[in-house]
C-alpha cells in the first residue's frame, strides 16, 4: 500500500512536524530578504505599492513616432526599463502618453519620454537651420555660411522620380 508524505509525518510524530514547521519558517525568512519593501511599515508598503497614472504630453505626432520607435521597439524597452504600463497615443488624437505604475517608476518613465521629445525637437531644429542655410547659400551666393554645410541632394532610386521643391517668400 502506498503512503503519502503526510501519513509518514503523522507516524513519526512531533519531531517531523517540528522540522516541517522550521523549514516553512526558514523559507519565509528567505523570501522576505529578497523583498525590496523588507523592513518597511505597513503604511509605507501600501504607499509604495499603489499605482498611479500620469499623462505626459509631447509636442506632435512626429515626436510620438520617434519615442515609440519602429514596431514599438523603443516604447517596449522603456516599459521594461521602468516597469510601467505606457499607453501610446493613437493617430489623430492628442499626442499624450498615459503612464501607469508605482510613483517612482512613473516619474522615471515621464523623465525619459520628455527627454526623448526634447532631443527630437533639437534634432529637427538643427535640420531646419541647415536647410535654411543651404537655401540662403543658393539664393545669395555672396553670403558666407562657412559654418553650415548644405545637405547633399537625395540619391536617385531606380524606378522613382524625386522632385525637390523650395518655397521662398520674398
Amino acid at each position: 500500500m502506498a503512503t503519502t508524505g503526510f501519513s509518514e509525518i503523522e507516524k513519526n510524530g512531533f519531531e517531523d512536524r517540528r522540522a516541517l514547521h522550521l523549514a516553512l519558517e526558514l523559507s519565509l525568512l528567505g523570501l522576505e530578504q529578497d523583498d525590496p519593501d523588507f523592513g518597511l511599515s505597513p503604511e509605507e508598503r501600501l504607499k509604495r505599492s499603489q499605482n498611479m497614472t500620469e499623462c505626459v504630453p509631447v509636442p506632435s505626432s512626429e515626436h510620438v513616432a520617434e519615442i515609440v520607435g519602429r514596431q514599438g521597439c523603443k516604447i517596449k524597452a522603456l516599459r521594461a526599463k521602468t516597469n510601467t504600463y505606457i499607453k501610446t497615443p493613437v493617430r489623430g488624437e492628442e499626442p499624450v502618453f498615459v503612464v501607469t505604475g508605482r510613483k517612482e517608476d512613473v516619474a522615471a518613465a515621464k523623465k525619459e519620454i520628455l527627454s526623448a521629445a526634447e532631443h527630437f525637437s533639437q534634432i529637427r531644429a538643427s535640420r531646419r537651420n541647415s536647410a535654411v542655410a543651404a537655401l540662403t547659400q543658393q539664393l545669395s551666393p555672396g553670403v558666407s555660411t562657412t559654418s553650415l554645410v548644405p545637405p547633399a541632394p537625395p540619391t536617385p532610386v531606380p524606378g522613382h522620380v524625386t522632385i525637390q521643391v523650395c518655397l521662398v517668400s520674398l
